[in-house]
This record gives structure tokens, sequence and C-alpha cells, in this order.
């Protein structure tokens, strides 16, 4: 009979000891899920955040750029934004002609009158 309790005792030992580790893994497994949904929505808020000021660097830009153009004679917007659209489209035809060549003759920087 002490053999049969003995063993008993070893069973409920497993037992409760099965229950212990398997109670501390789901916790921390909780935990784990808890901080990485947390981590997700800092990234969400913080990807956001970011776009934001992309944006609004973006508005200060073209604002600062229409002040530059704009006229004091006529401060209309639409004003401003048909000479912006001439500024864009003058650096359109720059860009397509492609860079300035010199044909031909280039001066010497380097070095001035030696023998």
């Amino acid at each position: 009979m002490e053999s049969s309790t003995a063993a008993l005792w070893v069973a409920a030992a497993s037992l409760l000891a099965t229950a212990i580790t398997l109670f501390f893994t789901n916790r921390r497994e909780a935990k784990l899920q808890e901080y990485e949904q947390e981590r997700q929505e800092r990234e969400i808020e913080e990807r956001r955040w970011a776009t934001l000021r992309e944006e609004r660097l973006r508005a200060y830009s073209t604002f600062a750029k229409l002040t530059k153009i704009v006229d004091a004679k006529n401060p209309s917007p639409q004003a401003a934004l048909g000479a912006r659209m001439g500024v864009h489209a003058a650096e359109d035809r720059r860009r397509r002609r492609g860079p300035v060549r010199h044909s031909g003759v280039q001066k010497n920087k380097g070095s001035v009158g030696r023998a």
C-alpha cells in the first residue's frame, strides 16, 4: 500500500508541476502578445505622425514658393499659381534640352602664364 501511495504522490506532483508550468507559460505568452500589440500600435502612430510631418513640410514649402512669386500689385492665389506653373514649364524646357555644352575652347583656370 505504501508503494501505491508513493506512486499517487508522484503522479499528483507531476500533474501539479505541469499545471504550474502551463500557467506561467500562458501568462508569459499573454504578456508577449500584449507587448507586440502595443509595439505595433506605437509603430502605426509613429508612421501617422511622420506622414503628417511630411505633409506639413510640403505645405510650408509650397507656401514659401508661392509667397516668393506673388505679385504685390495682384496678390490673388490664381495669379501666383499661374506664375508658378510658368516657372515649372521653363524648368521642364531646360531639362529637355539637356546640359549646356561649351564649344571648342576652354579656359585654363589653373596656371597663370608659366613658360
